[in-house]
């Protein structure tokens, strides 16, 4: 190849890899309005939660104790986060966390042949939970 072809060669290639500035904005997909995988979306509402299953979420909320364990309260919405415990001191306070969002029936109470019943939640809707949880600093 003659160097004058390679050098064209090279800067194609270059210039094919790089993205546009202007197609995204802080953290949003600007054709969709969409969060990037940089920055979940914030979820507030039992409405965001349904449309967010299965997606990495941003919650905030007041931080509490539950019995499959530590939760986050957003106006009465309550989402467990499954694999993590936040420190003593942040117990009712505000927090905010990042996990994937996704719903379970996985700890329910069972009832045996005679009419015992195991250990776990009551209700038969399902729990809302955040898998791979992690508390991050700031507030939206």
């Amino acid at each position: 190849m003659r160097p004058v072809a390679v050098a064209g060669v090279a800067t194609l290639l270059v210039s094919a890899g790089c993205a546009c500035p202007c197609t995204a904005s802080r953290g949003e997909d600007a054709m969709e309005g969409r969060p990037t995988a940089a920055r979940p979306r914030l979820v507030r509402t039992l409405a965001e939660v349904r449309a967010a299953l299965g997606q990495r979420v941003r919650v905030q909320g007041t931080a509490a104790r539950e019995k499959l364990g530590d939760s986050v309260d957003v106006g009465g919405l309550v989402l467990i986060c499954l694999d993590h415990r936040f420190p003593d001191d942040r117990i009712g306070r505000t927090v905010l966390v990042e996990g994937v969002l996704d719903e379970t029936r996985d700890f329910q109470a069972v009832r045996g042949p005679h009419g015992e019943v195991s250990q776990g939640t009551e209700s038969e809707a399902a729990l809302l939970v955040l898998r791979a949880c992690v508390e991050r600093g700031g507030s939206e």
